[in-house]
């Protein structure tokens, strides 16, 4: 079941207040730290139940710091952890004081959080995983009351909790096994409360009900001990597919090395060639030239990348690039200018359309070189391919002044959501959301020189790849990107880190959308966009307000999730 997309009409007055109020406002500093609850009956034993679970969330890139809290209480009701009166609330019984919360602090859950919180981190609850209901089939009224008790434990527990958006669940739908002592009149109950749980699942978009049937039971209710893995990636599959509208977020690096090898924070010995082998932080399998290695030269110990022939044409090396929509993608190196020894020589960092070369059709690239009819010089070339003034973006003398090293400084940007492309070279704006030529097909990144030693020529390559509406590139979207849109509204001149996420150089409403779209995206909140705009004195009215004159500009946002 995907969940739907929510429609947000408010009106936006007196931006400047508002935003001086969201720009007052403290922001967190602490890690956090995503926690989950699965729990249950016989059925939810922790291995391999639950350590499935957790496995599956935490390898789906979406959680951080997992934790998760486990309970089970074999062949025992829902009535032992919720029970109604006859007013129709619910009370608290013992399965959950022990498991969640109790006035004398000692909930399993509970002291969990209370020792994040300890450590100086930020405890976030990101789901509810239930494996119940076998003991409820002995009468139909334990029947008839389960729906009650599940969904008003849940609703206590968010309180206890103190959130302000349900609570994200996973049900597992019971059933019996073929090897059964089951009266039919029972299996009719049974059946019944399939009913009830498929319908919970059925009725609220942050939860889903995953059915046990086709998992082969050993006796009448448990099942077979290899099933338990296999159903429990199920269960955590449909949660993350249920709950998470967005793509996982992207690693903030998918690779970095640094080729000068002082800092010793590469993991390639000195002298391992750099294609086909990965690199220490994004995990990323290079492909280059064979005379291209990294570390030490072959004669002594000075950590640098070598050419193995000073006239080689041409070396080089390009790694897969995958970008979600709307995402940028920025380049880093520092690259030394180098001397000529009478021929040309170059180097090129880009974003190109397939891999190996950076000097073909589809790519984009900058070069910085300095040959026998030029001094010091870099330009940027766009999609179409070769050297000719029909593809040149832009060609200058290198801007600026190189560090106390003699690297220049360079960072080249592509955009996804606009197919712009932008450059910095030594803390100056060269390009600024220019227009890419041609078609983009952007699948890899790479680098390449031209008859040089390479000796100290770069370092500290690194790709950095940030997601719409994700203004300070924390892998998250949220209240601190909204100050920093705020900070620079009706901006005309605004970099991506600035809020400018549609390219254009401005920061307004189309920004402002964005970052509605991608609410919450990298970790849960505990409020919503709507919320976030409401608290800070933005009034969302009803639809008969929206005539009202004097108040500002209607906006028409839409985003995922809650």
């Amino acid at each position: 079941m995907q969940q739907p997309q929510y429609g947000y009409r408010f009106v936006a007055f007196m931006f400047g207040l508002c935003f001086m109020l969201l720009a007052a406002a403290p922001q967190a500093t602490a890690s956090n730290v995503d926690i989950f609850y699965a729990g249950g009956q016989s059925n939810a034993v922790y291995d391999p139940w639950a350590t499935n679970i957790l496995s599956v969330l935490a390898g789906s890139g979406y959680y951080q710091n997992l934790q998760l809290v486990h309970a089970r209480h074999p062949g025992e009701t829902i009535a032992n952890w919720v029970l109604e009166a006859s007013d129709g609330s619910y009370s608290k019984q013992i399965n959950y004081l022990n498991d969640f919360y109790n006035p004398s602090g000692t909930g399993l859950l509970q002291q969990t959080i209370a020792q994040v919180i300890q450590n100086g981190d930020t405890p976030v609850f990101r789901g509810f995983f239930w494996f119940q209901g076998e003991s409820d089939t002995d009468y139909a009224g334990e029947v008839s009351a389960y729906r009650g008790r599940y969904l008003g434990m849940l609703d206590m527990l968010q309180q206890d909790l103190g959130l302000s958006a349900p609570i994200d669940f996973c049900m597992s739908i019971i059933d019996y096994g073929i090897n059964n002592n089951l009266t039919e009149a029972h299996k009719v109950l049974v059946n019944q409360l399939r009913d009830v749980q498929t319908q919970i699942g059925l009725d609220f978009n942050y939860g889903v009900a995953v059915d046990s049937r086709p998992y082969i039971r050993r006796d009448t209710w448990h099942l077979e001990t290899d099933q338990y893995g296999p159903y429990a990636q199920l269960m955590a599959n449909t949660f993350i597919t249920n709950n998470n509208p967005f793509p996982p977020p992207s690693s903030q690096y998918y690779d970095s090395f640094a080729v000068n090898n002082a800092g010793g924070n590469t993991s390639r010995d000195p002298g391992d060639p750099l294609a086909g082998t990965y690199t220490e932080e994004g995990g990323g399998l290079w492909l280059g030239t064979g005379d291209y290695l990294l570390g030490q030269n072959g004669s002594g110990t000075d950590g640098y990348v070598y050419s193995t022939n000073l006239t080689s044409l041409s070396t080089y090396a390009s790694l897969p690039l995958n970008m979600n929509t709307g995402e940028v993608a920025t380049i880093e190196a520092r690259i030394k200018s180098f001397n000529s020894n009478g021929i040309d020589n170059w180097i090129a960092i880009g974003f190109l359309d397939s891999a190996g070369s950076c000097y073909a059709a589809g790519d984009t690239w900058l070069l910085m070189r300095q040959d026998t009819t030029r001094s010091d010089e870099i330009a940027v070339f766009g999609a179409l391919g070769g050297t000719g003034a029909d593809n040149t973006m832009i060609k200058s003398a290198i801007p600026g002044s190189p560090d106390a090293d003699g690297y220049n400084h360079v960072q080249l940007t592509y955009n996804s959501a606009a197919d712009t492309v932008s450059l910095v070279v030594n803390g100056i704006n060269v390009l600024t959301n220019v227009a890419y030529l041609g078609t983009p097909n952007i699948s890899n990144v790479g680098f390449q020189f031209f008859r040089t030693t390479l000796e100290g020529a770069l370092d500290d390559f690194r790709l950095t790849v940030i997601h719409a509406g994700d203004a300070n590139g924390d892998g998250l979207v949220n209240l601190a990107d909204l100050q920093i849109l705020g900070d620079n509204w009706q901006s005309a001149s605004a970099s991506w880190s600035q809020a400018d996420f549609s390219g254009d150089g401005n920061v307004n409403l189309a920004d402002l959308q964005i970052i509605g779209d991608n609410w919450g995206y990298g970790a849960a909140t505990d409020f919503s966009f709507d919320q976030a705009l409401a608290s800070l004195g933005i009034s969302i009215p009803e639809p008969s307000c929206l005539a009202l004159a004097g108040l500002g500009c209607v906006l028409m946002l839409r985003r995922r999730g809650h």
